[in-house]
């Protein structure tokens, strides 16, 4: 993951700016109860989650996607704060590109890995927990999205989802699991 300087280096954490329950976000004094805000913080609620995925799945078949969704995080998280055209434009190329990279990586891990045909809905458990939580938290980001009017940002975020759930199930698959099938169980 490449880094860059930013070009207003953070010198101090604590200013005291929100006290008042606001915050800058593309203008000054926006609500912190404001949708959009809300859909900031589901996306850094998310991407915090994918970083634990990390440390649970540290194996090159998942590190390099979960590095890619963590991107693509701060890609919409740019998006968010933007109101510039160009780089709206170059965002939309580029979460276009995590769509396909998405559902090319769906294809890999179903074809490549022994995945036991679902029958029901997987339960979350010790194999799966971080990816099925992440998971949950990318589905109310793409909710929040929707709620803020930001949905050029909708069809990378289910895409993720997606290929975060199939990595559930592949892994769900190497170990025992179980799936919940009907109410009549």
């Amino acid at each position: 993951m490449s880094k860059r300087k930013p070009n207003n280096p953070i010198t101090k954490v604590r200013t005291g700016t929100g006290d008042s329950g606001t915050t800058f976000l593309r203008h000054p004094d926006i609500l912190k109860s404001d949708s959009l805000v809300h859909f900031v913080g589901d996306l850094d609620e998310a991407n915090a989650f994918l970083g634990s995925c990390t440390l649970s799945y540290n194996n090159q078949k998942f590190i390099e996607p979960i590095v890619e969704c963590q991107r693509v995080m701060f890609v919409i998280g740019a998006g968010v704060h933007t109101q510039d055209t160009d780089k709206l434009h170059k965002i939309d190329v580029n979460l276009d590109k995590f769509v396909n990279y998405c559902t090319d990586e769906i294809d890999y891990l179903q074809k490549n890995f022994d995945v036991t045909p679902l029958t029901g809905f997987i339960y979350p458990d010790e194999c799966n927990a971080s990816l099925m939580v992440t998971r949950a938290i990318v589905r109310r980001a793409e909710r929040s999205a929707v709620a803020s009017g930001c949905d050029w940002a909708v069809p990378a975020l289910n895409a993720m989802s997606d290929l975060i759930f199939t990595m559930a199930w592949v892994v769900s698959s190497e170990s025992e699991f179980h799936t919940w099938d009907s109410i009549d169980d």
